[in-house]
């Protein structure tokens, strides 16, 4: 009764074997892969563009003076929470690229 189960599993197991080698299931994996690639490195680059755009949006200043009294105003740094989450996002898809690459 055991020798049956050993042979079924000899048997799987030289298929998983033989399966891992055959070409036909490489190619379209590789298509896959190639394809999130493709699409994680669009999205880090639209992502830097993003930040490089908010960064250059932050350092705008206003310089006023009403009545004498000198007033300088930064409202692009309303932008900063923005401006951390596209960076975390940037890096997220950096990380993404990295194991896509590998």
């Amino acid at each position: 009764m055991h020798m049956p189960r050993k042979i079924m599993l000899a048997v799987f197991m030289a298929i998983v074997i033989l399966g891992s080698w055959l070409a036909p299931l490489d190619a379209p994996a590789i298509k896959q892969v190639d394809a999130g690639l493709k699409r994680a490195l669009i999205s880090y680059a639209a992502a830097r563009t993003l930040n490089a755009l908010i960064s250059l949006a932050q350092g705008t200043e206003i310089s006023a003076q009403p009545l004498g009294f000198g007033v300088t105003l930064t409202p692009g740094q309303l932008l900063d929470p923005f401006n951390d989450l596209v960076e975390q996002f940037s890096a997220l898809m950096l990380a993404t690229s990295i194991a896509f690459g590998n």
